[in-house]
């Protein structure tokens, strides 16, 4: 996946630029990229695979999965902000290829380039904004 395929909302040169900002990673199947009541300083894009994020249930070892992520979307979004922890677990379901922005590196991001952060914020606020209403009406639905 080429940057302007994972970055759609940036144009070539800008996706090109936050491409510098982030980190390969590979993860296995079966293996946790943010744990449930866990810091984590770092945000991931998925180039490849797929990620489910899962909260545990009354029954000790079971989950409930929560939203399945593909190639292009997100996950720990709040990583890069602030020193929160995680609400749910996030898992690889497939051998998956990320792309990892730290708080670190998205603080440099916005100090050299203030315009490429803030459009980066609204698109990741947008697609929270639609996690967030789809996950309203779910359970608008069960009660």
């Amino acid at each position: 996946m080429n940057p302007e395929d994972l970055f759609p909302f940036l144009n070539p040169e800008e996706a090109g630029i936050l491409v510098g900002f982030l980190e390969p990673v590979e993860v296995k199947a079966g293996e946790d990229i943010f744990v449930e009541g866990q810091q984590a300083p770092f945000m991931v894009f998925i180039v490849r695979g797929r990620l489910v994020v899962r909260k545990p249930t009354e029954f000790p070892g079971k989950y409930q999965v929560i939203a399945v992520l593909e190639a292009g979307s997100f996950a720990g979004e709040a990583g890069i902000l602030d020193d929160s922890v995680h609400g749910a677990t996030v898992t690889a379901v497939r051998d998956s290829e990320l792309l990892s922005l730290t708080r670190t590196s998205f603080a440099t991001l916005a100090s050299h380039h203030p315009g490429l952060a803030i459009d980066l914020l609204r698109h990741l606020l947008a697609i929270v904004h639609l996690r967030l209403q789809k996950t309203s009406h779910r359970l608008s639905m069960v009660l």
